[in-house]
């Protein structure tokens, strides 16, 4: 099966996401069009405030039957360029977790400002949960920022879900707060 430039069209579901013990994922995020950055996503730096930016909601439709996949932009519109997306979850208290990406596309991540992980050859397709790292969410809101490279359209989006540490335990059903993808 392959689309209108011959390329494969991506399959992305129904997927198997093991792990009944994460969270939901992050759907609700904010997005920014950067355009060209020196060094990619490592050569994004982490704005120190928000403000100064065009900020949008994420598309909402971005990708039908892909609920998991947050996309910063339509597939109808894919530009050249490296995005900044933003997204929050609440902890009812500080905790430790694996904070669970997958992309398919280089990105750099960071949580409540601080370097968290990155990878400079993440490429199609998006597998749920293959990079982690270990973090620790304070209590209340806490900031999850993404530099991602939209490679003109072959980039769509990332995956980000938070995991229990240590992986035997649960995450109690109320730990965590994650906003509901806006409708």
């Amino acid at each position: 099966l392959t689309d209108a430039r011959d390329m494969a069209v991506p399959f992305f579901g129904p997927l198997p996401l093991p792990g009944s013990e994460s969270s939901a994922f992050l759907t609700r995020w904010e997005v920014v069009a950067l355009g060209a950055v020196k060094g990619g996503v490592m050569g994004t730096a982490y704005p120190r405030s928000g403000r100064g930016y065009a900020w949008r909601n994420a598309p909402r439709k971005a990708c039908p039957g892909c609920d998991a996949l947050s996309m910063p932009t339509l597939l109808e519109a894919p530009r050249q360029g490296i995005y900044l997306m933003r997204s929050v979850v609440t902890a009812r208290k500080a905790m430790a977790v694996r904070v669970a990406v997958g992309s398919d596309s280089p990105f750099r991540m960071w949580l409540n400002g601080r370097d968290l992980c990155h990878s400079r050859t993440a490429t199609n397709p998006v597998i749920p949960d293959l990079y982690g790292v270990k973090a620790r969410l304070r209590r209340g809101l806490n900031e999850v920022m993404a530099a991602f490279d939209g490679r003109n359209g072959m980039g769509w989006g990332i995956t980000v879900r938070f995991q229990p540490v240590p992986p035997a335990r649960q995450l109690p059903p109320d730990a965590l707060v994650i906003p509901p993808r806006r409708r």
